[in-house]
């Protein structure tokens, strides 16, 4: 694809060339008479002694749109690259060049229909982004970015009530934007609200996916105090993800056997079953 693209830079230069070079000459204005192509040629003159430097200008200029859709076509060959990967459809690279494009086993090149192509596909993109601009989906992504940082930020915010904070932490679980600081500073939550089942549950929820030892043998702490069943399942899918942990896999094979509600003891032998795991291991 893009030594396709080289290639059409090259012709459209070449063509481009050629429009210099044939190009009729300027016709010179009667006496007396000022139109504003005579202005325009007789201000390139003067500035580079050849009318011809404004033509370079153009191509110039033609050249840098060139540059530019390329850009743009590599960067769709590249997400091009990722679905087909995605859908096992194999390299893109793979597949028979494209006779849109003039791939070199598909006949000659036209490039006056690959310029057009190029130019359409711009003009395509630059409407897509005014319809989008048009219905704010910018600004809504804008103002749900700015969102999520002030939920980031409010995390860590010990002026606010445990309840913003947790809060603030689902609407970053929503978004997946749990990261290692927000983990370390909902376990020191957890520390601070020891007894607070309402703190506890929501805890539990945002930081499930979490892989910490920490995490791990508070809940491990927690679990023998813990008299609903509700909180006890909730910490049991917060502990699910370390269940390669053997700590963690002796502490289900005790609750698949020995709790004392059957949802529970059902839901967790389940669980070991999913990883291959027997409730007597």
């Amino acid at each position: 694809m893009q030594k396709t693209l080289s290639f059409v830079a090259i012709l459209v230069s070449l063509l481009a060339l050629a429009f210099v070079w044939f190009r009729p000459p300027v016709e010179t204005p009667r006496s007396g008479e000022k139109t504003q192509a005579g202005h325009a040629v007789t201000a390139a003159t003067a500035a580079s002694g050849s009318p011809n430097a404004a033509l370079l200008a153009e191509l110039e200029l033609a050249h840098e749109r060139i540059r530019s859709l390329e850009s743009r076509i590599n960067g769709l060959e590249a997400e091009q690259e990722v679905l087909a990967a995605t859908f096992g459809q194999g390299a893109v690279t793979d597949a028979a060049p494209t006779t849109e494009l003039g791939g070199t086993l598909a006949g000659p090149v036209d490039g006056a229909k690959v310029v057009r192509g190029l130019v359409d596909l711009e003009q395509k993109t630059e409407l897509l982004e005014q319809d989008l601009e048009e219905l704010g989906v910018f600004e809504h992504f804008a103002k749900k970015a700015e969102k999520l940082q002030q939920d980031y930020d409010r995390v860590f915010d010990e002026t606010r009530s445990t309840k913003e904070r947790l809060k603030s932490a689902m609407d970053l679980k929503k978004a997946d934007r749990i990261d290692a600081d927000v983990a370390t500073a909902l376990i020191g939550i957890w520390d601070e609200s020891r007894g607070d089942d309402y703190a506890t549950y929501f805890l539990l929820d945002s930081l499930e996916g979490v892989v910490d030892e920490g995490l791990r043998d508070r809940i491990f702490d927690y679990l023998p105090d813990a008299e609903s069943p509700k909180m006890r399942l909730r910490a049991v899918s917060t502990l699910e993800p370390m269940l390669d942990d053997p700590e963690v896999s002796r502490w289900f094979g005790h609750l698949a056997e020995n709790d004392p509600d059957e949802n529970v003891r059902v839901s967790v032998a389940r669980r070991l079953e999913r990883v291959g795991q027997s409730p007597a291991k």
